[in-house]
């Protein structure tokens, strides 16, 4: 038998400036007032929030917000139906999920040359475009459940939480077992994500964009048939 056992700690601080588009239809209303309080609370000093959709945003580093949305709608489907919650276009997958894929065309990937794993198993890294940093107005937690190979489980939870209006941190565990199916070959992925997302106070466009990143891959290969 063979076993591949990888455990990769990432690190990252980045403070950037961002252009924002006017024109994105997902950005908030910019008359500078909450979009969630209802009642000022004059009779007493409870405030009372009625969140809408607006107000549950993401984004990746240089990019615009976009709406926090994990619904399964129809143009989703393929990507929710996926155990990494990915769109794998393109990609055929082996007898075992967790295990990587097949391409069936040629695929640009410019952090190829930082990837310390094998290319088959180095697409369950997260690259720059796969972290979130979110702003949400209220403490938000999403449970994204797949079923595995004969036994096992893939699970991906994510919490986020605003601590005022310019800081939000988002805790991300995302855990996989499958025992495969035709042929003896255990996957087990574990990815431990936080990061956190400030915005400065007298420059609106800039933001602090810390991470920290634990990926544990175990990978039992070359079993024999059952």
């Amino acid at each position: 038998m063979k076993y591949i056992l990888s455990i990769i700690i990432f690190f990252s601080l980045t403070i950037n400036a961002q252009v924002k588009n006017k024109t994105d239809a997902n950005q908030l209303s910019k008359n500078g007032e909450d979009t969630l309080v209802i009642d000022s609370g004059t009779k007493d000093s409870l405030k009372i929030f009625k969140p809408t959709i607006n107000d549950y945003l993401y984004q990746t580093q240089f990019a615009e917000k976009k709406v926090f949305d994990t619904v399964m709608t129809f143009d989703k489907t393929y990507i929710f139906s996926q155990y990494n919650n990915r769109d794998n276009f393109g990609r055929v997958q082996v007898a075992n999920i967790g295990a990587g894929f097949n391409p069936l065309s040629y695929e640009l990937n410019a952090e190829q040359n930082l990837a310390l794993l094998p290319t088959n198993k180095s697409y369950g890294i997260l690259g720059i475009n796969d972290i979130h940093y979110y702003d949400v107005k209220t403490p938000t937690a999403t449970f994204i459940y797949h079923n595995a190979m004969k036994n096992g489980a893939a699970l991906k939870s994510t919490y986020t939480q605003n601590i005022g209006k310019r800081f939000n941190f988002s805790l991300e565990y995302s855990g996989l077992r499958s025992q495969g199916v035709y042929r003896n070959s255990l996957a087990s992925n574990n990815n431990t994500l936080f990061t956190g997302h400030y915005v400065f106070p007298k420059a609106e466009i800039m933001n602090c964009l810390p991470i920290i990143s634990i990926r544990m891959l175990i990978t039992r290969k070359m079993g024999g048939l059952q």
